[in-house]
């Protein structure tokens, strides 16, 4: 769960009233200007703003190409989500989409809120013979004077994409079987480096284990997902290469809950505050389970 993009939070700026770092230009047409921005903030330092003049302006984007890490061939047939806010000074005029060199997506959502931040994503389906991967943000000006702010640009393989942004590779979770059934766990929208995690077990009347509930002191949460046991060969290949924590759960009572693995280190449940990665300060309370 990597952004695909490059400085989607545009906090980088080599040359601030120019262009942010990771992007160009995509077909603007009439007076225009890009420039960073600190007054007009979703999250972070900085946003990037558009401002077309009155009379000759009539679009203003910039463009980053995502295919190029990976080639075009591997992300034929595949989905993306790639989601953002936008702030505009007129509704109609932002939009965020995505050009595969045949078909696009959300060319025809705009904004609907005026000076204020909305949320916005397109899910977009590669076509079988993209020659690329494009991404847009994309500013309509109709021949007027008119301002618009992006930030918190996210792309992701699939159908979903988070409104809060932060290090992918450092928040991912997933709960593992030692039985019949895993519990995948994946981060939230509201997911917030350097707090603690907590979490909250939901019980039968009989005392067994049936739902996790994960989240910061921020009352954040992370939505569960049930998988067959058919899986569980995906999964521990997944575990191997990529997982920052693992818990391991029977179907059983909540009891037999024996250990857990952080940074691929397995650690007793009585070992209670243990970080598992630098730059994400938790702890983990597990004891009793």
């Amino acid at each position: 769960m990597k952004n695909l993009l490059y400085n989607g939070d545009f906090e980088l700026w080599t040359y601030p009233n120019t262009c942010p770092d990771g992007w160009v230009t995509g077909g603007s047409v009439g007076s225009y200007s890009i420039t960073r921005d600190t007054a007009i903030v979703k999250s972070g330092n900085y946003s990037l703003k558009f401002q077309t003049d009155a009379g000759t302006a009539t679009h203003v984007s910039l463009r980053q190409n995502i295919h190029t890490a990976l080639g075009i061939s591997f992300w034929r047939g595949r989905t993306i989500t790639i989601g953002g806010w936008v702030h505009a000074s007129a509704a109609g005029l932002a939009k965020l989409y995505v050009y595969d060199g045949i078909d696009q997506s959300g060319q025809k959502s705009p904004n609907s809120a005026v000076n204020t931040w909305q949320w916005m994503k397109t899910t977009h389906t590669v076509n079988a013979s993209a020659t690329g991967l494009y991404f847009y943000p994309y500013f309509n000006a109709i021949g007027s004077e008119q301002t618009g702010y992006y930030d918190g640009l996210v792309a992701l393989e699939g159908c979903w994409v988070p409104q809060t942004p932060y290090d992918f590779e450092d928040v991912e979770f997933r709960l593992g079987p030692t039985s019949a059934t895993s519990i995948v766990l994946y981060p939230d929208e509201g997911m917030e480096l350097g707090k603690h995690l907590m979490h909250n077990t939901q019980r039968a009347a009989d005392g067994h284990l049936y739902g996790y509930e994960f989240g910061t002191y921020h009352k954040s949460s992370f939505p569960v997902q049930f998988m067959p046991s058919s899986d569980a060969a995906i999964v521990n290949s997944w575990w191997e290469s990529q997982a920052k924590l693992l818990l391991f759960v029977t179907s059983g009572p909540v009891t037999a809950v024996h250990s857990c693995m952080i940074m691929g280190e397995t650690c007793p449940m009585n070992q209670l505050n243990k970080p598992y990665d630098d730059r994400f300060k938790g702890t983990i309370p597990l004891e009793g389970y």
